[in-house]
């Protein structure tokens, strides 16, 4: 049985994608007219700029490259120092590769299809809390009426401990303009006083009833995009970026780059 076969069979994968990896791996070394194995740093870096294949087709054959670089260490074929730089390089191309996502808020017409479909459930409820305070999922799961504080100036904020977020931060609750803002605070601080029936529901449950409403909507959005437009926002009225950055636990460089 011959490397690529045996390479084969050690994947725990269906058999189309075991034969799909075989294939893409068998491709690499046609395009160097090289033996299988015979790997060398600079290779894969090479194989991205010179290769026909399109961006999407290329990261799934770095995917097979990298279950063989794997495949190859485990079988002791390929020295420890070789692995770890052919590796490195992988990723770097794998991340030149990986196009550049920038942040999609809600528009103020989505928002008002969304809150419109959700009025009067518990769901309008959560999503209020998470268009106003931009937290995440696993933030959410975590939190309880005594997270939140009003100020003397009637500004209700988040506090993030470490138990909720692993940036821990004190966030503001705003949302589009400073009247809705004032009347979203009304209502949150109403549900928060029964916090658990008002604003409490199960993560899988959660994200279950956001996809489905995605699809009958025609929206394409998810929790993460009331995230993005709590961001927009505040840079939207004026919010320097070091604080929506303090505000939302993005670092400056990820805000700078998504926004």
């Amino acid at each position: 049985m011959g490397l690529l076969e045996r390479f084969e069979a050690s994947l725990e994968r269906s058999e189309l994608t075991r034969k799909t990896y075989r294939r893409l791996v068998e491709e690499f070394f046609a395009f160097f007219n090289l033996e299988p194995g015979r790997l060398e740093p600079g290779m894969l870096e090479r194989y991205a700029k010179e290769s026909s294949l399109s961006p999407a087709s290329l990261l799934t054959a770095f995917s097979a490259l990298s279950s063989f670089l794997n495949y190859l260490k485990n079988e002791g074929l390929l020295e420890a120092e070789t692995y770890e730089e052919l590796k490195k390089e992988l990723r770097r191309v794998r991340s030149s590769l990986k196009p550049v996502r920038r942040a999609r808020p809600l528009t103020r017409e989505e928002l008002k299809r969304i809150f419109e479909r959700v009025k009067g459930l518990k769901y309008e409820k959560v999503y209020t809390l998470f268009l106003l305070s931009g937290i995440k999922v696993g933030e959410y799961e975590r939190l309880s009426a005594e997270h939140f504080y009003l100020d003397k100036s009637g500004l209700l904020w988040l506090n993030l401990t470490p138990q909720v977020s692993k940036r821990s931060r004190m966030v503001l609750l705003s949302a589009g303009s400073e009247d809705e803002t004032l009347l979203f605070t009304e209502k949150l601080l109403r549900w928060i006083e029964n916090y658990e029936e008002n604003l409490k529901v199960s993560r899988t449950a959660l994200q279950a009833y956001t996809l489905r409403l995605a699809r009958e909507l025609g929206i394409d959005f998810s929790l993460e995009s009331f995230r993005h437009t709590y961001v927009f926002n505040l840079l939207k009225k004026g919010f320097p970026p070091e604080l929506v950055s303090a505000f939302s636990g993005y670092a400056e460089g990820s805000l700078a780059k998504a926004y």
